[in-house]
């Protein structure tokens, strides 16, 4: 299995500095504790039980590594899920299994569509004609590198759905936000430029170069964010860099999920390199605007 539930020690140091790390690091704890629960109450409902196949099952259990058993079930089902919509069921309800659907490979906008039919149909519809022998695909939608790295455990080069993810806290006891800016998107998510002018002390003054200096604030925050986040990425790249397939008793590198960690790590150096160079440009922006005003620092 190729997913950060199934990396080794050493693959998922080569995450550290990346929101993807710390997604892989949460998504590990919560698994943990699914498996130990559903374990739990399994042999608790079990273990009265006297039914001869309910026994083995229950001799089963305690004889192989469970929790590994439960990490593969869980990726299973984490990627071959869809939408319950697709079979009439209402939008809140758990993701489903349908057969036949998780049969297909992914590739971007790839023209099928996912339906309902009454009474009891989910229907996969293709929008484009196939030539004898050529593989049909499936389409899982937009998504970033760093979503199909952790649902699927495989990125697409120059993934034109990639984004930046970045979190920030209104206060430190507050959970952070998190806003995505894709990369084919110039200018940064507002929800973010909003978010971060709650964090610029209020001021008396009005007019336009009151709403300049609050601008330039605003940037400057934002830079002083990624440079951070530039700063703890570049930590461990070049142990990223300079690591080779590798496996011994205790531990392992695979080479394909190096390749995934180095793909979707370029990415993100990339993106960041560019967001900062944005900001730069607009904060000489800004600064040339005031000037024209007649300000001066």
């Amino acid at each position: 299995m190729l997913t950060p539930l199934h990396y080794s020690t050493s693959e998922l140091s080569l995450l550290e500095g990346t929101t993807l790390y710390h997604g892989a690091i949460q998504r590990r704890e919560a698994s943990k504790l699914s498996s130990e629960r559903a374990k739990d109450w399994l042999v608790s409902a079990m273990t009265s039980a006297s039914d001869d196949q309910i026994r083995l099952l229950l001799t089963w259990i305690g004889e192989i590594d469970w929790h590994s058993a439960w990490l593969w079930a869980e990726d299973g089902y984490a990627s071959r899920s869809f939408p319950p919509q697709v079979a009439g069921w209402p939008q809140g309800d758990e993701p489903i299994l349908i057969p036949g659907f998780d049969a297909l490979n992914h590739r971007r906008a790839e023209p099928v569509t996912w339906s309902f039919r009454e009474p009891a149909l989910a229907v996969f519809t293709l929008r484009r004609a196939y030539s004898q022998g050529e593989q049909v695909y499936n389409n899982y939608g937009a998504k970033s590198n760093e979503e199909l790295c952790s649902s699927y455990g495989f990125v697409e080069p120059d993934g034109p759905d990639d984004l930046l993810a970045l979190a920030l806290r209104s206060n430190a006891d507050d959970a952070a936000g998190v806003f995505y800016w894709p990369q084919n998107q110039t200018e940064p998510p507002s929800a973010l430029l909003v978010r971060l002018r709650e964090h610029v002390e209020p001021t008396a003054e009005t007019g336009r170069v009151a709403r300049l200096l609050l601008e330039v604030q605003v940037m400057e925050m934002l830079e002083k964010m990624l440079r951070q986040r530039r700063k703890a990425f570049r930590l461990t790249q070049r142990e990223v860099e300079d690591a080779v397939p590798f496996k011994n008793e205790s531990d392992f590198v695979r080479e394909s999920v190096l390749y995934v960690i180095r793909t979707y790590r370029d990415a993100q150096a990339s993106m960041l390199n560019k967001k900062i160079q944005w900001v730069q440009a607009e904060l000489d922006r800004l600064l040339d605007e005031l000037e024209h005003e007649g300000w001066t620092p």
